[in-house]
């Protein structure tokens, strides 16, 4: 796995926002609902270009945050990186696999954090279609699949360092 795919995926979803916004702007209401209670009932508001601006910040933030780690963490000396069996992934013959692979899971991390707010957005959006905004649970599905995506690449993370392979010998 390369850091390129979680570059691509936040650079594209950030762009493929940033368009949507600007082209659904004009038939967003003035006041946007951006909260709801448990029940799908509106309890926060925010003004239309405010949303719009939020949005786009938000979503380039946690982007752009996820890429600078992907270039700051691995870079960082050996005694800051928490892995398990240390020793043997940064061995010096596993040194840069190991922190390639590490940038690429921050990278990939980013990726799937920024659609998760995407499509959070993407809900908003929906639930302020009507005049009387709600937030029903039809598109929930998709908020719980990004959930499992977000877990997973942490999970993929320690499943791949959690242990050097079998019959690889410990680095000394």
């Amino acid at each position: 796995m390369t850091r390129t795919f979680g570059v691509v995926l936040i650079a594209g979803v950030v762009v493929a926002a940033t368009i949507e916004l600007f082209l659904v702007r004009a038939s967003l209401p003035e006041r946007v609902a951006t909260h709801f209670t448990f029940d799908g009932t509106p309890d926060g508001w925010m003004g239309r270009d405010a949303f719009v601006v939020l949005t786009i910040a938000l979503l380039a933030g946690v982007g752009g945050l996820f890429l600078v780690l992907s270039v700051f963490v691995p870079r960082l000396p050996d005694t800051m990186l928490n892995l398990p069996h240390k020793r043997y992934w940064l061995a010096p013959e596993r040194r840069e696999r190991t922190r390639d692979a590490i940038s690429a899971m921050l990278a990939l991390m980013g990726g799937v954090t920024t659609t998760f707010v995407y499509v959070a957005f993407r809900v908003i959006l929906a639930a302020n279609r009507d005049s009387t905004p709600r937030l029903t649970m039809d598109r929930s599905w998709l908020i719980a699949a990004f959930a499992v995506a977000l877990a997973a690449v942490p999970l993929s993370f320690v499943l791949r360092f959690r242990k050097p392979p079998a019959g690889d010998p410990p680095a000394a």
